[in-house]
C-alpha cells in the first residue's frame, strides 16, 4: 500500500469527487452541485482549494477551503471557510481529517486569510484552534406581533415571474452593513437552489425580499430578507397568512441598524445564537482588517490609549494605539492581554466576559467583540 498523498482536486477528478462526497455523506447523486451550485458545480469549484487525500490513486478524504470576503461596514475581512469535511467510511480512523485540516490551516495562513470559519463539533474542531463565537439574532415574528406595525398592501412577486428583479436583490444585499460579498453570477446560482422560494414585495418603486426553504409544509425560518421596511413587514405578514404559519424566525446580524431596531420592535420573542466556529489565522491581519470599525468606535466614544493583544501559542501580537486615529506599533505598553488561541477568539468575537483577561480596561470592553456575519445562504 502506497503512502497517502495530500494534494488538491483536479478538473478531471470531478465525477470521482461527486461519488466520494455522496458515499461519505450518504447523499443522493449530484446532491452537491444541485444544492450548492455556486460552489460545487463543475464550473464553479475552485479546484485548488479542494484539499484531498488519496490512497493508491483513490480519493479517500477531503477538506474544502471556501474563500469568503466579509463586508463589515467599511472594513473587508478575508475569511477561509471550511466545509465538505469528509472521509470514506472504510478509511476513517486513520487520521486523514487531522492531516488535511492541518494542511488547510497552513495553506490559509500562506494565502493571507485573517480568519477561518466552519460549522461543526466544538470538541473536534477545538483541536485546531476553532472556538464557538460570533453572535446573530433570531427574531420571532407572528401575525399578531406584525400587526403592531402599520401594514399596507404590497404587490407580491415570485422571483421566477420576473427574474430581472434579481438585480434588485443584489442591490439590497450589498446595502446591508454586514454581509458576505458575492459575485454577480453567485446571486443567480444561489437563488436557483432547489426548494428555495424567494418572493419580492414592491410598492411605489420600493422593494423588499425574503427567501425560505420549502422542505416541509410549514417553514419555521427565513434564510434571508432585506429591503425597505415599509415593504418588508407587509411582505412577511402576507407570507405568514398565505402559508398559514403562526410564527417565523428571522436571522439577522447582531449589529445596530434601523432594520435591527424595527425587527426588535415587532418581534414577539428573540434570542441570540453563536455565528459559528472561528479561528484567528493571523492576529495582526485580523485587527488591521477591522481598523475602520475599531477607529470609528474609538472616535465616537472619545477613547484614547494603547492596548496590546497577544496569542500565547503563536507569540503573535499587535498593539493598538488610539488617539485621533488608529495606528499600530511594535512592542507594547504595560497593558497587555496575552491569551491562548481559543480564548482570544472568545475575546475578539464573543465577549470579554468569557475570558479571564486579568486586567480589564475600558478599551477592552468597548472595542470588543468585533462584528461578523455569515448569512445562511453563504454558510458552507
Amino acid at each position: 500500500m502506497s503512502a497517502p498523498q495530500i494534494t488538491h482536486l483536479e478538473k478531471e477528478e470531478f465525477e470521482e469527487m461527486m461519488i466520494f462526497l455522496e458515499k461519505s455523506y450518504g447523499a443522493s447523486h449530484y446532491f452537491f452541485p444541485r444544492d450548492y451550485p455556486h460552489i460545487w458545480s463543475r464550473d464553479t469549484i475552485q479546484y485548488e482549494h479542494r484539499i484531498i487525500a488519496k490512497e493508491n490513486g483513490r480519493i479517500v478524504s477531503h477538506v474544502g477551503i471556501f474563500p469568503l470576503t466579509a463586508a463589515v461596514g467599511d472594513a473587508r475581512v478575508r475569511i477561509g471557510g471550511i466545509g465538505g469535511v469528509a472521509t470514506l467510511p472504510e478509511f476513517r480512523g486513520k487520521g486523514y481529517m487531522r492531516k488535511l485540516m492541518n494542511y488547510s490551516v497552513r495553506k490559509m495562513k500562506e494565502d493571507k486569510y485573517a480568519l477561518s470559519i466552519l460549522w461543526g463539533d466544538r470538541q473536534r474542531y477545538g483541536n485546531f484552534g476553532y472556538e464557538v463565537a460570533g453572535r446573530m439574532m433570531m427574531f420571532e415574528l407572528t401575525q399578531r406581533s406584525l400587526e403592531t406595525a402599520k401594514l399596507s398592501s404590497v404587490n407580491i412577486i415570485r422571483l421566477e415571474e420576473k427574474k430581472e428583479l434579481l438585480k434588485k436583490i443584489s442591490i439590497i444585499h450589498r446595502s446591508e452593513p454586514l454581509y458576505i460579498e458575492r459575485k454577480e453570477r453567485d446571486y443567480a446560482l444561489i437563488f436557483s437552489r432547489p426548494n428555495l422560494i424567494t418572493v419580492l414585495g414592491e410598492k411605489e418603486g420600493k422593494f423588499a425580499y425574503l427567501s425560505f426553504y420549502n422542505h416541509v409544509r410549514a417553514p419555521k425560518n427565513l434564510v434571508e430578507c432585506g429591503g425597505n421596511l415599509k415593504i418588508l413587514f407587509p411582505l412577511i405578514y402576507a407570507f405568514l397568512k398565505n402559508w398559514d404559519i403562526k410564527s417565523i424566525q428571522v436571522p439577522f446580524p447582531d449589529f445596530p441598524t434601523s432594520m435591527f431596531s424595527n425587527l426588535l420592535k415587532v418581534s414577539s420573542n428573540w434570542h441570540t445564537r453563536p455565528l459559528g466556529m472561528i479561528k484567528v489565522l493571523n492576529l495582526p491581519e485580523t485587527i488591521e482588517s477591522y481598523a475602520p470599525i475599531i477607529e470609528k468606535r474609538a472616535q465616537e466614544l472619545g477613547l484614547k490609549g494603547e492596548l496590546t493583544v497577544e496569542i500565547k501559542e503563536k507569540r503573535e501580537k499587535v498593539t493598538l494605539c488610539l488617539d485621533s486615529q488608529l495606528t499600530f506599533k511594535e512592542g507594547g505598553p504595560k497593558e497587555r492581554i496575552s491569551l491562548p488561541e481559543r480564548e482570544m477568539v472568545r475575546l475578539l468575537f464573543g465577549s470579554p466576559n468569557l475570558v479571564n483577561v486579568g486586567c480589564p480596561s475600558s478599551l477592552l470592553y468597548t472595542l470588543f467583540p468585533l462584528p461578523l456575519y455569515v448569512g445562511w445562504l453563504d454558510s458552507l
